[in-house]
């Protein structure tokens, strides 16, 4: 494929990308899209994690070494490949999280991040992992909440969302691409897409006390002949509380209505259900996803639970300069990097 057909330098001249991420739902073979781990892959994940263990790695710091796989290490390059250059998402299936608990998982899937990418912290505290579930009255956080949340990207190359335990009702998963809707807008509503390639205004929710609350990030991106996107349309309007936020335009929130709607469409909309042992993996350059609402067991033990972790790729050597604040803020909070406390299953704290 040639420059010309990846798009425009200046969005004043719109284009569509095309490409393999460039998909629309009913043309996905969804099964091609998931691994099933083989027993000897399990296997072999159980002798690298015990392994880990034994030698007290360090995932922050010690990169592969210390969680040593073979045959199951090329199935995640070929992973790799489908993340950053083909459809930018995957399911693996039956990872065997019924056999471990609390910190032995978070190994085992900071071991699975590790040979994806760069695993990356999520907030000041340098918290390598993030525990998805409800905490009733701990936080508005929507990842902390069992209300729905809407299509969004999150501040990171490649994320994976582990599930431990599946809600008592409700809580799936969707995802589209924002390529496609791109494209569609190229044919649709060019004005609408130029709208989009300017800077929105996205609250940091007081996680830099020496920066400013917010940070500016284009939902279109066109850097070093690669389409980038962000979307976070909760934390667009959330910094609206902010006395020096610029004021969304008529023509902004128009935008994200649109962009929204598309996301929410059948052609764009995929949607999927996560079960215990389900791993999966989105490029958050090329792909937005959602959560639909979901109700817990009345018993803790048995409440829903993810872990959510962030990954840089190495695939990506250039960022677009918008997006590096974001990525500097991350960089800042390294220093601190460590698996968070330890929580037990049933606890919410």
């Amino acid at each position: 494929m040639s420059r010309a057909d990846l798009g425009p330098a200046d969005p004043g001249r719109l284009r569509p990308v095309g490409g393999p991420a460039a998909w629309l739902a009913p043309q996905i073979d969804f099964p091609a899209h998931v691994h099933e781990l083989t027993q000897a892959e399990r296997d072999e994940l159980d002798a690298a994690l015990r392994a880990a263990v034994l030698q007290g790695w360090d995932p922050a710091r010690a990169g592969t070494a210390g969680f040593p796989l073979h045959a199951f290490a090329a199935t995640l390059q070929a992973v790799r490949r489908q993340l950053e250059t083909g459809s930018g998402f995957c399911l693996l299936r039956g990872i065997p999280v019924e056999r471990y608990r609390g910190r032995e998982r978070d190994i085992l899937l900071c071991g699975i991040g590790a040979q994806l990418g760069r695993i990356m912290v999520q907030n000041p505290a340098g918290e390598l992992l993030n525990h998805v579930r409800a905490r009733p009255g701990a936080s508005t956080r929507g990842f902390e909440t069992g209300s729905a949340l809407p299509f969004h990207s999150d501040s990171c190359d490649i994320v994976g969302l582990l599930c431990l335990r599946a809600a008592k009702s409700g809580g799936q998963s969707a995802i589209a691409s924002t390529r496609a809707i791109h494209d569609a807008l190229v044919h649709r509503r060019p004005d609408v897409l130029r709208v989009l390639y300017q800077p929105f205004h996205i609250d940091r929710h007081g996680e830099n006390s020496d920066t400013p609350p917010f940070y500016a990030t284009p939902v279109f991106m066109y850097h070093a002949g690669r389409l980038f996107s962000r979307f976070n349309p909760g934390y667009i309007y959330s910094a609206q509380r902010y006395r020096q936020t610029p004021t969304l335009t008529p023509k902004q929130v128009e935008a994200i209505d649109m962009f929204e709607r598309l996301c929410r469409s059948d052609p764009f909309r995929l949607d999927m259900v996560l079960e215990p042992g389900d791993l999966q993996l989105l490029n958050n350059n090329c792909l937005v996803h959602a959560r639909a609402p979901y109700e817990d067991d009345v018993e803790p033990e048995r409440n829903r639970h993810l872990l959510r972790i962030w990954l840089s790729t190495h695939h990506v050597e250039e960022i677009p300069a918008p997006m590096r604040e974001r990525y500097l803020d991350m960089e800042r909070w390294q220093a601190n990097a460590r698996l968070s406390p330890h929580v037990e299953d049933g606890q919410c704290g």
